[in-house]
């Protein structure tokens, strides 16, 4: 989970679970065997493996190939904000088309979080508001520090970030205005990605997205009607 985009991983996670009336389940082994023998046959070679999870308590279950805490599922594949447990900085990044599935910290501080709101707001928007500095410095005020610079991004702290909803006609402008920038840099941090970049196209593109950062952290302390920070 990087800043604005989350990175291609080199893995990916077999999620045998399946929407069945509104209801996320276990894929049934009959039906998985039928429709993904591949996978059924990956998991299979790695059944003693699966059922040796959390000291033998998978073992002989009938769902031995299933998550042992399968929580949130139904959320899973919905458009989400991702962010790590622990970062230096705001690391928030867009999850727009719910590829990605995610898995929580628990108590050993990897892993990350999924935001997913509960009002009507623009996702880029939100993204935009919480990698600014403005609000970035709120959470780091609140949240429970670590050594050597790293902060805990939990939800019981970033619940208590100030979300603003832009009502008046100027801060819609100044709402819009971080939204194109969040595309900008979204659009910038795709192109990175292409490995057959020069290294001028990609200081131009590095550029870019330093610049689109400046213009995000103006925006909100207007629309947050904030100064500045103290040096």
């Amino acid at each position: 989970m990087k800043r604005w985009l989350p990175m291609e991983p080199d893995l990916s996670v077999l999620f045998p679970y399946d929407n069945f009336n509104g209801s996320w389940r276990l894929i049934p082994q009959k039906r998985f065997a039928q429709e993904f023998p591949a996978s059924w046959k990956y998991l299979n070679e790695n059944r003693e493996r699966l059922e040796s999870r959390e000291s033998g308590r998978m073992k002989g279950a009938s769902d031995w190939y299933g998550f042992i805490y399968p929580k949130n599922l139904e959320v899973m594949n919905l458009s989400k904000i991702l962010v790590p447990a622990i970062a230096t900085k705001a690391e928030y990044c867009l999850d727009s088309q719910g590829k990605y599935y995610y898995v929580g910290s628990g108590g050993g501080g990897g892993g990350g979080h999924a935001i997913i709101p509960k009002i009507k707001i623009d996702m880029h928007y939100l993204c935009g508001l919480l990698n600014s500095k403005c609000l970035d410095t709120f959470l780091q005020k609140v949240t429970t520090p670590f050594h050597s610079g790293w902060f805990a991004y939990s939800k019981a702290y970033i619940a208590q970030i100030p979300i603003k909803l832009p009502e008046t006609a100027d801060e819609k402008k100044l709402a819009d205005r971080i939204i194109e920038s969040v595309h900008a840099i979204m659009g910038a941090k795709t192109k990175l990605c292409d490995a057959k970049l020069s290294d001028r196209e990609r200081r131009i593109l590095e550029g870019d997205v330093e610049n689109q950062e400046r213009r995000i952290d103006e925006l909100v302390f207007r629309l947050y009607g904030v100064k500045g920070l103290p040096s």
